[in-house]
């Protein structure tokens, strides 16, 4: 058996996208146009309209390992019981720029996410010798998690260059979630020291707050526009799920 602490550490996804128009860009704010008619100032009417999205994570496990080995010693496997952390962050950004005269109105919109899950995890894997130094194999393991999840969302406004919205909101709460890992490996040893790895990597994670569903479409209030009646209220998805997958490519040294 073994008592084996595994951290790591991944920025998995960082995308964003933009568009140019000439004062014929309308958001979902305002319904594109139509609440109020011909939309906000810093939204609509717009020459300008982009979107971020970056989500990163960051996990950290304790195992207890009980291994088993066949007779001929080609084929090990293990089981293994522990705690994990695990924790998401994710963070939306919405921007928008209107010419106003000589002047620019904007609005830089920002949903920040956040998980904390800690939970108990229990997960096989399975070893196969082709050659001497040479072996493939794979594990999966899953666990339930409670999660502390919480977002943060700020709106920053401006008409004619003049600040006339800074807000700030903010939801936490706790639930529970679920973590499922899986992993596909080839393993060559070329020395006593060094070893050289490959595989494809599965990673699920169900009942956590994600930035792009945390957005609130409905406005603050930009300007008072007669006849807009704003109706927003703060609130917390933590419902969402992700599914990341990919290649590994790597060496490892012992001494």
């Amino acid at each position: 058996y073994e008592i084996r602490p595994r951290d790591w550490s991944s920025d998995v996804c960082s995308s964003d996208l933009s568009v140019q128009g000439n004062g014929n860009l309308y958001s979902v704010m305002s319904n594109f146009g139509t609440n109020p008619p011909n939309g906000f100032d810093q939204t609509d009417r717009a020459s300008y309209h982009a979107i971020e999205y970056s989500s990163q994570f960051n996990t950290f496990e304790i195992s207890y390992r009980r291994r088993q080995q066949a007779e001929d010693c080609r084929f090990q496997s293990s089981w293994l019981a522990g705690i994990r952390y695990f924790e998401l962050n994710e963070d939306f950004v919405h921007n928008t720029s209107r010419n106003n005269g000589n002047s620019t109105d904007q609005m830089h919109y920002i949903v920040h996410t956040g998980n904390a899950l800690t939970g108990f995890q229990m997960g096989v894997d399975g070893w196969y010798t082709i050659i001497p130094g040479l072996r493939v194999g794979g594990d999966i393991k899953a666990g339930i998690y409670g999660n502390h999840a919480r977002q943060s969302t700020v709106i920053q406004a401006t008409s004619a260059g003049t600040p006339i919205y800074d807000g700030l909101e903010g939801v936490k709460e706790s639930d529970a979630a679920l973590v499922g890992e899986s992993n596909l490996m080839l393993i060559y040893k070329i020395s006593h020291s060094w070893t050289f790895r490959a595989g494809y990597s599965f990673l699920y994670v169900n009942g956590v707050a994600l930035a792009t569903e945390n957005f609130n479409p409905n406005p603050p209030n930009f300007s008072g526009q007669p006849g807009f009646n704003p109706i927003r209220q703060p609130f917390l998805n933590s419902n969402g799920n992700v599914f990341y997958n990919g290649a590994t490519l790597g060496v490892e040294y012992m001494w």
